[in-house]
């Protein structure tokens, strides 16, 4: 069995959860603790390395999500991601064209080495 942690500070103001102000005293913290067999575990933990999270931050990802809450800095991080996705798909095209280049010089080249060994021999 694994014990999964999740800490939540609550605004003692509004009492909702505030997840912009960690250091902020007074507020008050709340701890959410579940148990979940090895099985669901590792694929919790293989979910959390697809987004490169720890699994306690997927958790707590996953949480604010159903809440309608988002952890700050998530929106940018997507769209970062988003624009990240766009300059590889570029890159991957032009490696491609690259590498059909590259097989067209090759094959000029080997039908050249061909015709200098037969007007050799």
């Amino acid at each position: 069995m694994h014990i999964l942690k999740y800490t939540e500070f609550l605004n003692t103001k509004n009492l909702s959860t505030n997840w912009y102000h960690f250091s902020t005293v007074g507020e008050a913290m709340k701890q959410v603790k579940f148990y979940i067999d090895d099985e669901r575990y590792e694929r919790l933990k293989r979910m959390a390395e697809e987004q490169k999270l720890s699994v306690p931050a997927y958790v707590k990802s996953l949480i604010l999500r159903t809440l309608g809450e988002e952890e700050p800095g998530l929106e940018e991080r997507v769209k970062y991601l988003m624009r990240r996705q766009e300059q590889i798909t570029k890159e991957v095209g032009r490696i491609g064209v690259d590498l059909i280049d590259l097989a067209k010089r090759v094959e000029r080249l080997e039908r050249d080495l061909q015709r200098k060994a037969t007007s050799i021999a």
